[in-house]
């Protein structure tokens, strides 16, 4: 006979002590619930308990021998296991936005901005942030909202340790981030499956935006090894609502953004999101954007057992990419800076009038989870994602020698301009590709005796392939000038080499996290990889085939409800070809990459939960270490094949309310960061790692001054006002620290009025007009926007 013992809701009374057992029998088993079987952690699980309406109790599992045709006798009762006493638990924050679904995973922003006691939004990583033994950062809707964002990479600026290249690494241009100084290529994910693609992400269709810090292989799989980028769809809810907002600001800014969800039934809903927007830079020449999109939600069986939810996104952009300022090395100096620093106007653009890059992306997703019971879930994501792109580029250099002056350098320090500044860069290109992913994972919660378990296991398949249709520029684009480049292009592409590339991965994942006392738990996960990837390049084939195995431990430990300390070590690894969108299999014998981390860290909470603190030490190494060659995509020993790099650092972070009409967000992060080996010598051994600031730093407060300002007067309705700054120390651009940006300083703030169903929002950006850099790379930086302002009107139905 089978035997299981839980605790029902019946079964406490308001003290929180047993009430008498209660017994169900069917099949031939006898269920039992008494307070014997319960490993009632809530000190070491309340988190997930108060974010997690379906949470239950889980039985002890006894297994006793019975004749299986003869009737039963009467069981004797098993000796009573260890009893835990429950601890109180803190009740859990208030959550908008969330699913109705009443599961913790997908409830996304907590309304007192408290991002630790979000839902990760993943079914295979359970819980809360709390609950996830490293650093993870969360952009909130509440900050997207307030500081009217538009893109992902405006989004990140909110995250200290995260810098933005100009993103030749492999695919030119495009989203390009470094998480903890490790170039994060390909590790953007999408409600936790990857985001294909090589394009500028909107924000129009976010909820929130997440940043997993540290290797993360043993979720997402290959690659991962500074972190993961992970952000959240606004999807189908149980609700009916819509609203409306139209933006314009400098530059001749203009956006539009539509929001509708409907609830069709008592289990179903629909939700539809819209964007456009045409916007051109006012302190850049030539560059503007235009694009849209739109983003269906569908959601089948919401708050049961069985949900399905069935998402398409499109976003279709023109635009005109932007390749910077170039460095240049004053004469008797060892460390150069853009031109832009010498008088140089940061309006200045280099490119040509035919420089473009258009995209195209459609993504389609469906994600199933069903719930056997409150111990056992199984989910299933699947995305299908075509995308297409035509590009071309132009980077302007001056100064390619490290120390050694050149002539555009001499040039421009004696003179005040040179006509003869090379204009070069990655070769167009029209590219064309498809890529499909599933996940399957299921989560399963039990106890061995007096110790609880929450088990995730699951299969991930990843199929990308596309085809690259290379060009060249005939006749070679002409040289410029510093102070006063022209724009014309007299030249034509011509047909060049097709290169088509495939990969293919298969990974297995299972962890454990295994409580040995209600405040003392372990978690230990594996993941294998089996990647293979392929590319013909004009009848070249080339290959690699590599099998990884990427282990993770962690310990945690909670001494009160919502507040934990912990150490974390893991692996990552990354096999050349992981990204062909822009990466090109070498024909050379190539190790993945690695990465190891090891983290010790806590997570508090106070005011009642509505105040969080992360804080953690780390240390980060990764071997073999390679760059890729923007034009043909190989591996390019010039830019560190093989380099090993050491980080260590300290990241502090706090999330909040902390009076009732003051809310604050905020991070800083120390990067102490040096090149250990620079696998050709020993040059460069020694120097700091290239587009990474030792110090960066984060805060952004609001406060709601309609109690003040407002209810004095009579008046109703809500008014909001917010600030924030953000700021980096200098930046090297090279590993042999030969060119840097200066640091960084940028004043942000906003006011909103909201009455009835309208609301209007002023915000201002770069208030002090600072000279400061966006986006970086070897030899060259981009000139963020000066002060500019933009004006918000928006409806809600």
């Amino acid at each position: 006979m089978t035997t299981g013992t839980c605790l029902d809701n019946e079964a406490l009374s308001s003290s929180g002590k047993a009430k008498k057992p209660i017994s169900l029998a069917y099949q031939g088993l006898k269920v039992s619930t008494g307070v014997a079987s319960l490993v009632t952690l809530p000190s070491a699980y309340s988190t997930a308990q108060a974010q997690d309406a379906t949470a239950t109790p889980l039985p002890e599992l006894v297994v006793e021998g019975q004749a299986p045709k003869k009737k039963a006798a009467k069981p004797k009762k098993p000796s009573p296991a260890p009893v835990y006493e429950p601890a109180e638990v803190m009740p859990a924050p208030a959550v908008t936005n969330a699913s109705e679904g009443g599961n913790s995973t997908f409830a996304l922003t907590p309304a007192s901005g408290n991002t630790s006691q979000a839902g990760t939004g993943i079914g295979r990583l359970p819980g809360t942030v709390q609950d996830v033994p490293k650093i993870v950062n969360v952009v909130p809707q509440q900050i997207l909202e307030q500081q009217g964002i538009q893109s992902l990479e405006r989004a990140l600026q909110n995250v200290p340790g995260v810098t933005v290249a100009i993103g030749e690494g492999g695919p030119p241009n495009g989203d390009q981030f470094r998480i903890r100084g490790i170039e994060a290529r390909g590790d953007i994910y999408t409600d936790g499956l990857r985001d294909f693609g090589i394009f500028t992400r909107d924000a129009f269709n976010y909820e929130s935006v997440q940043v997993l810090k540290g290797p993360s292989s043993g979720t997402f799989g290959q690659g991962t090894a500074g972190g993961a980028i992970n952000t959240q769809s606004k999807t189908a809810r149980l609700d009916t609502f819509s609203s409306g907002a139209v933006s314009l600001g400098s530059g001749s800014l203009k956006r539009t953004t539509v929001d509708g969800n409907y609830q069709l039934n008592e289990t179903s809903a629909i939700r539809i999101n819209g964007m456009f927007q045409d916007d051109e830079n006012p302190d850049r020449d030539l560059i503007e954007s235009n694009r849209w999109g739109v983003a269906a939600s569908l959601g089948l069986g919401l708050g049961t057992n069985t949900e399905l939810v069935v998402n398409y996104f499109h976003q279709k952009e023109d635009r005109v990419p932007d390749y910077g300022i170039p460095g240049v090395l004053r004469p008797g100096s060892t460390v150069g800076q853009p031109l832009s620093e010498y008088g140089v106007p940061r309006s200045n653009f280099y490119g040509f009038d035919t420089d473009t890059d258009k995209t195209q992306v459609d993504a389609l997703t469906a994600k199933f989870k069903h719930t056997f019971n409150p111990f056992f879930t199984v989910y299933n994501d699947t995305r299908v994602t075509g995308y297409d792109r035509t590009f071309a580029a132009t980077q302007a250099n001056c100064q390619r020698s490290g120390t050694v002056p050149t002539a555009c350098s001499d040039s421009f320090f004696t003179t005040g301009d040179y006509n003869g500044v090379t204009r070069t860069g990655p070769s167009p290109y029209e590219l064309d590709g498809w890529a499909f992913q599933n996940v399957t994972s299921a989560v399963a919660k039990f106890n061995t005796g007096v110790f609880r378990h929450e088990l995730v296991a699951g299969v991930d398949y990843v199929r990308e392939s596309n085809e690259r249709q290379g060009y060249s520029y005939s006749p070679a684009r002409p040289d410029g000038t510093i102070v006063d480049p022209s724009h014309a292009s007299p030249f034509r592409w011509k047909l060049g080499t097709k290169r088509e590339s495939d990969s293919r991965n298969l990974g297995l994942f299972v962890s454990d996290r295994l409580w040995l006392t209600p405040q003392l738990s372990v978690v230990g996960g594996v993941r294998w990889d089996d990647f293979e990837a392929e590319t013909n390049n004009g009848g070249t084939i080339t290959k690699t085939d590599n099998e990884m195995t990427n282990p993770n431990a962690s310990v945690i430990w909670e001494p009160v409800p919502n507040q934990n300390l912990y150490f974390s070590w893991a692996r990552a690894q990354s096999p050349q070809g992981s990204y062909i969108t822009g990466e090109r299999v070498s024909s050379s014998v190539l190790e993945p990459e690695e990465a190891e981390t090891f983290e010790v860290g806590t997570k508090l909470n106070f005011l009642n939960g509505k105040l969080g603190f992360t804080g953690a030490i780390f240390k980060v190494t990764k071997d073999n270490a390679y760059g890729i060659d923007p034009d043909s995509g190989l591996i390019n020993d010039s830019r560190g094949r093989g380099e090993s790099y050491e980080i260590r650092g300290v990241e502090l972070g706090v999330t909040g309310r902390v009076l009732p009409d003051v809310t604050i967000f905020g991070g800083y992060t120390y990067l102490d960061t040096q090149i250990v080996d620079n696998g050709q010598g020993e040059p460069n051994v020694g120097n700091q790692m290239w587009l990474v600031p030792e110090h960066a730093a984060s805060l952004w407060a609001t406060y709601d001054a309609s109690d003040w300002l407002l209810r004095p007067a009579g008046l109703t309705g809500e008014w909001l006002w917010g600030a924030g700054v953000r700021y980096q120390s200098e930046i090297f651009l090279n590993s042999d620290n030969s060119l840097k940006v200066p640091s960084s300083f940028t004043f942000d703030a906003m006011t909103s009025y909201e009455f009835n169903n309208y609301k209007i929002t002023l915000n201002g950006y770069n208030l002090t007009d600072e000279l400061n850099y966006d986006q970086l790379w070897t030899s060259r930086a981009v000139p963020s926007k000066g002060r500019t302002f933009t004006v918000t009107g928006a409806v809600k139905f």
